[in-house]
């Protein structure tokens, strides 16, 4: 803007709130945040029209002199100007300032760093500013045929055989797998099992049919995390490469049916058993309603190889040194083994890596992983749902649902990353803006870009 102005070293303040850059007082000019990303053709996040845009230009051309960058705001591109005034509205700053225990420089220089699009913060960020959210990529069906042809036993339900997808529903027919993508370094693992573990629980526990369930429960993982993720939670996705547990977020979608209990818990934890039949009856008793989610998998080299759809073993033998990225996904089925193969068990997966939704795990592998957190939704909790707004016939059609990182939708297996989980403290907000809007009572995540009342929603698949 060609004016100075003030800056101090930040520091804590003695109630606890986290320092900030410093802003003068802006120019007398009332335009708003979500003009700047109406006008780039992105979607505003909630509330951004109560934030001056004069006042987040200041802030950016103080972080750009603070890092000694060749630009100022009006050198910016559009899809720049939209990354910067996003981490400011999201006060990505402070949080740099107190990572880099107040140094300025050393906060500004990172935070510019998403305009590098080899970086993972800048594919990590692409994940919030997507227009609309989730995208159609393309028809499902061939995934679990093609898994069938690979795994004949998954394909009837007998009493050694169990999953969500040969059992019957309330109306006579076997369920339909609905499928989700997360796109490369989005790392939103742990939202996408969530939002694909409510659509099944509700399903099958209110007998609503495939078609029904997917208006009124599928959850716009894009939108949910641009208008109700926390401050503090979109400074892990971006900069930390974190994500989070999926249970958390299942806490704060969910409620009691009969009477809000807001400090009962609505999901509650299973375990193994050491015995192989006491272990299978406890996991087929509790997919009858719905998937289990698995929150702690260590991913391992061989893993991200989409090509392959079997895993089983001793994980010590499978482990390399300095793997700590954990992964989430939902076990929607399991089955006996002869002779005791693979522990005595074996486990239908749906994951989230492009290409590969499905796979086996052995009982051998998740012992000796250690994996304990399994969680499930508990029987009298419910989900409410869409708003009217966001329904998906809403919405015209285009040629593929994505979020995450749209503007690196090329997908290669190398780029498959699986997603860190830290402990999500706090409940997701509730919000509205005028591009994703709701009734302002409870949560807005809902709805899909690009389907009509015309669509068959069980042969999408979508990427998040």
């Amino acid at each position: 803007s060609g004016t100075q102005s003030t800056t101090t070293t930040p520091s804590a303040t003695s109630n606890g709130t986290t320092p900030r850059f410093t802003f003068q007082t802006p120019p007398n000019d009332t335009s708003t945040l979500d003009t700047l990303f109406e006008e780039a053709e992105l979607s505003p996040p909630s509330k951004s029209s109560e934030c001056l845009l004069s006042e987040v230009i200041t802030t950016a051309n103080e972080i750009l002199l603070e890092a000694a960058h060749l630009r100022r705001w009006e050198e910016l591109s559009s899809y720049e100007r939209v990354q910067l005034a996003f981490l400011i509205f999201k006060k990505q700053p402070s949080f740099l300032l107190l990572k880099h225990k107040g140094d300025r420089r050393a906060a500004a220089l990172e935070l510019l760093g998403v305009f590098d699009e080899k970086t993972n913060a800048h594919k990590a960020l692409a994940a919030f500013l997507w227009r609309g959210g989730d995208k159609h990529h393309e028809e499902c069906d061939k995934y679990w045929i093609r898994f069938l042809g690979k795994h004949s036993e998954w394909m009837e339900e007998n009493e050694s055989t169990y999953s969500l997808f040969t059992c019957l529903d309330s109306f006579g027919k076997p369920m339909t797998p609905f499928l989700r993508f997360q796109t490369p370094i989005s790392n939103v693992c742990f939202v996408v099992s969530a939002a694909n573990a409510i659509l099944y629980y509700m399903q099958r526990t209110t007998g609503t049919s495939r078609e029904v369930s997917l208006r009124q429960y599928a959850i716009n993982v894009g939108r949910f995390m641009r208008n109700n993720f926390t401050d503090d939670q979109t400074f892990q996705i971006i900069f930390c490469d974190n994500g989070g547990y999926p249970h958390d977020v299942l806490e704060c979608m969910l409620t009691h049916s009969i009477t809000p209990r807001a400090k009962q818990r609505k999901t509650t934890i299973i375990n193994f058993f050491p015995q192989v039949n006491t272990t299978f009856d406890t996991m087929r008793c509790y997919l009858e309603t719905g998937p289990i989610l698995v929150c702690d998998f260590r991913v391992f080299s061989a893993y991200l190889d989409i090509n392959r759809t079997e895993f089983h073993g001793d994980w010590n033998e499978l482990k390399e040194d300095g793997q700590n990225k954990l992964h989430a996904f939902l076990i929607v089925g399991v089955r006996k083994t002869e002779n005791g193969d693979m522990g005595g068990l074996q486990f239908l997966v749906q994951d989230s890596f492009p290409g590969r939704p499905f796979i086996t795990i052995g009982w051998d592998l998740f012992r000796t992983m250690g994996v304990r957190e399994l969680h499930v939704i508990l029987e009298d909790v419910v989900f409410h749902g869409t708003t009217k707004e966001n329904e998906l016939m809403s919405i015209p059609i285009v040629s593929c649902l994505t979020s995450g990182s749209p503007r690196h939708a090329l997908i290669l297996p190398e780029d498959v990353i699986s997603s860190e989980h830290v402990g999500i403290g706090e409940c997701f907000t509730s919000s509205s803006s005028e591009d994703d809007t709701t009734n302002g009572t409870r949560l807005d995540f809902i709805g899909f870009d690009g389907v009509d009342e015309n669509t068959d929603l069980s042969k999408l698949v979508i990427y998040s």
